[in-house]
C-alpha cells in the first residue's frame, strides 16, 4: 500500500526546510528519519512542481544528490582556509596556528570559513593499532573538541557561510558506523554531518573561482601536479605542508594550494612518525576571489614558534633564529 503523503503546505514546509538547512537538520528538527524527509521532499518536486535547489551536484546518471561535489559559485568574497586539525578532546591546548586563527578572524571578517578536512582525528576507530601505551580518546571527546572550535570559529564570523570538505581521518566516524551499525542507518544524528548542520560537507566543492578538496596528489609537488593536472586552482589539505605554486594556462593563472595543519606536529596523535623529521608546517590560508577569479593566496606560517601574517606576529612566542657557525 502506498505511504500517504502529507497536505501540500507541509510538503512545501519541508522543501524549504531541506533548501536552507539541509536534509539531517530538517529531519532532526521534525523528529523524523532523513529517509522520510527525503521521501517528502522528492515528493514535493513531483507534485509541487518546484525546483530542487539543493546546493549539490547530481551525477552523470542525473540520480539523487550525493556528497561527491557541491557547486557554489562565488564572484567575489574572501575564504580563510584551515584544515588538518586533527582535535581529539576539548582540553587540548591549542597550537599556535590555531590561536592565530581565531585572532586573524575578528580583522579578516571572512565571508566563508573552509575546514579542507581531517577536522577531527579519530584515531579510536581507526583501522591502525595504537602505538605503544598511548592514552586512548573517546569518540564523544572527539565530537565535543569540534563543536567546540568550530563553534568559537562561528562565533567569530557569524555571517560566514561555512564549508567542510570530509578528510580520511573524518570519514572513520561514518565508515565505522557504516560497517558495525548499518540497520541505524537512517537514525537522526547517526552521520557525522548530523553533528555539525552549520558546516556544509562533501567530498570536493566547485567554488568557480577554485575546487577544494582534502586530498589529491601527495608527495613533493602536490599542489603543482593538483593545478596542472586539473587544469584550474585546487586547493587541498591532508599533506600537512603549507605551499602555492603558481603557473600559467590557457585560461590565465591558476594556483596549487596546500593549507598546511592547524594541529601541532608534537601532539601525541602523531606519534605514529616515532621521531621521523617532516615538512609538516602548522599555518592557515586566505583566499581572495575578485571578478570570479582567485587572486594570489596568502598564507599564515608558523616559523620559530611564531605564526605570521603579513608579516605581523599574530601569536607565539619570539626567539632568535638558530646561527650555523
Amino acid at each position: 500500500m502506498p505511504v500517504a503523503l502529507p497536505p501540500p503546505h507541509v510538503l512545501r514546509a519541508v522543501y524549504e526546510d531541506v533548501n536552507a538547512h539541509g536534509m539531517a537538520p530538517a529531519a532532526r528538527k521534525r523528529g523524523v528519519p532523513a529517509s522520510t524527509i527525503r521521501h517528502q521532499y522528492d515528493a514535493a518536486l513531483r507534485t509541487l512542481g518546484l525546483e530542487d535547489k539543493r546546493p549539490r551536484g547530481r551525477n552523470n546518471a542525473g540520480e539523487a544528490p550525493s556528497l561527491t561535489e557541491v557547486q557554489w559559485p562565488v564572484e567575489d568574497g574572501t575564504f580563510l582556509v584551515f584544515g588538518d586539525c586533527h582535535w581529539t578532546e576539548p582540553h587540548q591546548e591549542r597550537s599556535v596556528a590555531h590561536e592565530a586563527l581565531l585572532r586573524a578572524v575578528p580583522k579578516i571578517k571572512p565571508d566563508f570559513l573552509l575546514c579542507t578536512g581531517d577536522a577531527l582525528d579519530f584515531g579510536e576507530i581507526s583501522r591502525h593499532d595504537p602505538v605503544g601505551w598511548q592514552p586512548s580518546v573517546r569518540v564523544k571527546d572527539t565530537i565535543d573538541a569540534g563543536r567546540l572550535h568550530l563553534g568559537e570559529l562561528s562565533d567569530l564570523a557569524p555571517k560566514a557561510l561555512r564549508f567542510w570538505t570530509i578528510g580520511n581521518h573524518d570519514e572513520r566516524h561514518d565508515n565505522f558506523l557504516a560497517k558495525h551499525a548499518a540497520a541505524f542507518e537512517d537514525e537522526p544524528g547517526m552521520r557525522l554531518a548530523d553533528k555539525f548542520p552549520d558546516w556544509r560537507q562533501a567530498w570536493r566543492f566547485d567554488f568557480g573561482a577554485f575546487y577544494a578538496l582534502h586530498r589529491w596528489h601527495s608527495g613533493e609537488h602536490a599542489a603543482h601536479n593538483n593545478a596542472t593536472k586539473g587544469a584550474a586552482s585546487i586547493v587541498t589539505g591532508d599533506t600537512h605542508k603549507l605551499r602555492v605554486t603558481g603557473r600559467e594556462g590557457l585560461k590565465g593563472r591558476i594556483y596549487g594550494v596546500e593549507t598546511g595543519m592547524l594541529a601541532d606536529p608534537n601532539w601525541p596523535c602523531f606519534n605514529y612518525l616515532r621521531g621521523k623529521p617532516t615538512a609538516w608546517t602548522q599555518g592557515w590560508v586566505v583566499l581572495t576571489v575578485r571578478c570570479g577569479r582567485l587572486l594570489q593566496p596568502e598564507s599564515c606560517e608558523v616559523l620559530d614558534g611564531v605564526a605570521y601574517f603579513r608579516g605581523e606576529a599574530l601569536a607565539g612566542r619570539p626567539r632568535a633564529a638558530r646561527r650555523r657557525a
